[in-house]
């Protein structure tokens, strides 16, 4: 379900029914109230569920990808623009997964996509999927496999955000995409838990409490990855971009740092 900003209406497709029946059917919200629209969409989607959708601003058109049904996960690209669906043709399509999120990025003018059932990443303009940096990539770190998960775009920010998910655990670790780059934030919380929790609670050898800090938060939060997006935009001459970079980095960071050691002071 996602928001379509050209129809100016919510739009819902597929699901499953009481009686667990994969649905194709398409419905709009507008005014406060519900209307199946499926008679007049034309060849829509086969039924599905967890079908992933978002508002592509830069085509104008709602973009779905995938989903599953009973008896198997598909990996179709479709967009509903007037009132009707049409398949895409496309071309470096996703792999197919039971678990996909997707999302406009506005900072940068694609759709993300992260395919959370192998993690990786793809973004979409123009009928055109590209894969960024697997997750083999050490050098280009990115959230594990997982389902689950949330993911929606920060405008405030300027940036996508991913949380938590399942994978055999529940997990709460968050991720923001920014500039083409995944970084943890998370670390930055244990890190303020950790150093407060190691000077006022457990008095630790200052050694010990160097190597948690920069050796393992340090390269947890993925400062490397930070590094490299602010260079890359000073590289494309992007001053003003670099410095807003910095700064939410930096700031998001800090509160994190914060709540960390707030956290640890409460115990």
């Amino acid at each position: 379900m996602t928001y379509d900003a050209a129809d100016h209406y919510v739009l819902l497709f597929g699901g499953i029914s009481d009686a667990g029946e994969n649905l194709n059917e398409t419905w709009s919200f507008s005014g406060g109230g519900w209307r199946n629209i499926t008679s007049t969409v034309g060849s829509a989607p086969s039924a599905r569920y967890d079908m992933a959708m978002t508002y592509d601003a830069a085509d104008n058109y709602v973009l779905a990808f995938g989903g599953s049904s009973t008896a198997r996960t598909v990996s179709d690209t479709w967009s509903f623009v007037g009132g009707k669906w049409h398949q895409e043709t496309t071309s470096g399509s996703p792999v197919l997964s039971d678990w996909v999120g997707m999302t406009y990025d506005t900072a940068n003018s694609y759709v993300l996509l992260f395919d959370a059932g192998v993690g990786y990443t793809y973004t979409y303009r123009a009928g055109v999927w590209t894969q960024l940096a697997g997750a083999s990539n050490s050098s280009y770190p990115e959230p594990s496999q997982r389902q689950e998960f949330g993911l929606a775009y920060d405008a405030r920010n300027g940036y996508a955000l991913l949380f938590g998910g399942w994978n055999g655990r529940t997990l709460g670790d968050t991720w923001k995409f920014n500039s083409g780059r995944w970084i943890n934030i998370t670390g930055s919380l244990i890190l303020g838990f950790f150093l407060v929790f190691s000077t006022e609670r457990v008095l630790l050898d200052p050694r010990w409490r160097l190597l948690v800090a920069i050796g393992f938060c340090g390269s947890y939060t993925t400062f490397s990855s930070y590094a490299f997006e602010s260079f890359a935009l000073m590289e494309q001459g992007q001053w003003l971009l670099t410095g807003i970079n910095i700064m939410a980095s930096n700031a998001l960071c800090l509160a994190a740092v914060l709540a960390g050691a707030a956290l640890a002071r409460g115990l």
